[in-house]
């Protein structure tokens, strides 16, 4: 994961996961990372075109059989406006102060599959007092022997239920519901 302040009044917020485990998988992370953050630092492009430009140059330095799930979103403080681009990663849940969920579904294929991305970009408003929770299927497969998977209802009704908290608190309640 990753936060990055590319203009002044935005904030970017990224979440990957690369296929694999251990240190080639590590090396492959390292090597997305410096992609994307070199290219909010030299880059002027819009979210579409920087996505489509990132995954060419990880698709160029990994092997046929890799690829990253990735979420990149753009927050507008001005707007309150979110632009995102989820390739293929676990939909992050948008949660009202009303309970309802709105889910920022796949808009393209994860990073690395194909030489060209062509996906799409996609934007949603947050009010004030809304939560986004983005995880990784790492969360959502925790095991437990006696409930199977973690997930995504599970950590839906820890975040319903634990609502009202800071945002470190809620991350202490929903760590905390994982490791029971």
């Amino acid at each position: 994961y990753d936060f990055l302040d590319p203009t002044f009044g935005r904030v970017a917020l990224i979440l990957g996961d690369v296929s694999g485990h251990g240190v080639p998988a590590a090396l492959m992370m390292a090597a997305l990372q410096a992609i994307v953050r070199t290219h909010y630092l030299v880059t002027r492009l819009g979210l579409g075109e920087r996505v489509d430009s990132i995954n060419r140059l990880f698709f160029d330095c990994t092997a046929a059989e890799h690829y990253a799930a990735f979420f990149v979103g753009e927050y507008d403080d001005t707007s309150g406006r979110l632009r995102y681009a989820n390739c293929g990663h676990v939909p992050p849940l948008l949660v009202s102060p009303n309970g309802s969920v709105t889910r920022l579904h796949s808009t393209g294929t994860a990073l690395g599959m194909f030489e060209t991305w062509g996906g799409s970009v996609a934007e949603v408003e947050l009010a004030p007092d809304d939560i986004l929770v983005m995880a990784t299927d790492g969360i959502l497969g925790a095991a437990d022997p006696a409930d199977g998977e973690f997930g995504e209802l599970r950590l839906l009704s820890t975040v319903l239920r634990n609502r009202h908290l800071p945002p470190a608190g809620l991350i202490t309640a929903i760590t905390r519901e994982v490791q029971l």
